[in-house]
């Protein structure tokens, strides 16, 4: 399977410019509207709600694993997405899988205000697009941890991954990137919650332009992970419980 997915990434980065440029387009097109058409859950939601190693993640593409490939029209998604792999590395979560492609702060935000979940452990995802268009995310992020705080939840914010320079990827949204990074953790820091540093995974490798590779995505999971432990240390160690519940 490793060989096979080395290939696979290998194929891709003898693409043309042109044709990467298009596709991650193509796929942030895509992925606005696959949030807009976000609804009900897909599965009927697991009973053991509120548990202490319960976990609801919110995110976007990044976090739900997905990239684009060529000649597709969905986006696809790894096979050892995040959600997936925490759950295979601490089987003692029940997860929800809230990360929606195109997934911005303000749906994060309303999705939140509305969704019955119980989760102790709160995962707050940044959408990067927020990012590359220079709006500020950090009063919507204080809104969202504030509430999860008077729910008595634990909320992590999570960073923002690193892209490479590239035709789509200009130093404009690299610089959109940073400062949304470092609001991301002044958020954290002054309201004292964990920070998952996705952005301290290295090395960097990509799927396209915008989304990262598996191997790249395993290492930003292992960041999240890490938040994880240092959050709520009980949930290291335990026995499986749950599938994944996916929204």
């Amino acid at each position: 399977m490793i060989a096979q997915m080395h290939h696979r990434t290998s194929s891709r980065v003898r693409l043309t410019t042109a044709a990467r440029s298009l596709t991650a387009f193509t796929f942030i097109a895509m992925s606005a509207c696959d949030a807009e058409r976000n609804g009900a859950p897909s599965v009927p939601p697991a009973s053991n709600r509120g548990g202490s190693c319960s976990l609801v993640l919110y995110g976007d593409s990044i976090l739900h694993g997905a990239y684009a490939e060529i000649g597709q029209s969905l986006p696809a998604r790894w096979e050892r997405f995040p959600a997936a792999e925490i759950r295979n590395q601490r089987p003692a979560y029940e997860i929800e899988d809230r990360t929606v492609s195109g997934q911005s702060l303000s749906k994060m935000l309303s999705s939140f205000r509305t969704a019955h979940s119980k989760a102790r452990v709160v995962v707050f995802g940044n959408g990067i697009a927020e990012g590359w268009s220079g709006e500020p995310i950090e009063a919507k992020l204080r809104e969202l941890v504030t509430t999860a705080q008077k729910e008595g939840r634990i909320p992590i914010v999570a960073g923002f991954s690193r892209q490479l320079p590239s035709s789509f990827m200009t130093r404009e949204k690299m610089e959109g990137r940073d400062r949304a990074d470092a609001e991301a953790r002044g958020v954290a820091s002054s309201m004292r919650v964990e920070f998952a540093d996705l952005g301290a995974a290295s090395p960097v490798q990509m799927a396209d332009h915008v989304h990262p590779d598996q191997e790249y995505s395993l290492r930003l999971t292992e960041r999240l992970i890490a938040a994880l432990d240092r959050a709520a240390p009980e949930c290291t160690v335990g026995s499986a419980k749950s599938s994944i519940v996916q929204h």
